[in-house]
């Protein structure tokens, strides 16, 4: 499974929604009104965290037991693509360091961004906890129930676009499940 992670810090409110922001974040175009990091810094902070981090290379990523986090920045910007399992020890400490330099956390996947007055300045940090045994199983009940459906129904011809949507609707359960977890 993966999902991404975004940090960033308004100088003033803005016209735009987080989800514009991040889009436009994402497609790399500058937005007035998002305040310069302290780039180098933050840099720093996260090689501290997480030793094997070296942002000089051209697609920085740490490799964890169950799974990886890659990093990626702007002067205005910071996003996390996390991989796999990545433990709540390391997510909460992102959110912790990018909270320090004023930094809100936006998630994508259910469109929030954690911050207050306008945009302007830290809400409260979402903290996450690993999944208990019990949600680890019923997303892997799930899993299996899927795969079990797709390998005995469907011997008829029903295109990449039926296969793709289970598949889509299984995702989403496991992240609802997951981020049930961390809520």
């Amino acid at each position: 499974m993966s999902y991404d992670i975004n940090f960033w810090k308004q100088g003033h409110s803005l016209d735009l929604t987080a989800e514009e922001v991040y889009a436009k974040l994402c497609s790399g175009e500058t937005i007035d009104g998002l305040a310069r990091l302290p780039v180098d810094e933050i840099l720093q902070r996260l090689r501290e965290r997480f030793p094997e981090f070296n942002p000089s290379e051209d697609f920085p990523d740490v490799e964890l037991e169950d799974g990886n986090i890659e990093f990626g920045w702007s002067d205005y910007h910071f996003r996390f693509d996390l991989r796999g399992d990545v433990g709540s020890a390391e997510k909460n400490a992102i959110v912790d360091i990018m909270a320090d330099y004023g930094c809100p956390m936006y998630d994508p996947q259910v469109g929030t961004r954690y911050d207050a007055s306008e945009g302007t300045e830290l809400g409260e940090k979402p903290k996450f906890e690993d999944p208990t045994p019990q949600q680890r199983a019923e997303a892997q009940r799930i899993q299996e129930e899927f795969l079990a459906k797709m390998q005995s129904g469907n011997t008829k011809k029903s295109g990449c676009g039926s296969s793709a949507a289970m598949f889509l609707i299984v995702i989403i359960a496991l992240i609802g499940l997951l981020w049930e977890a961390g809520s």
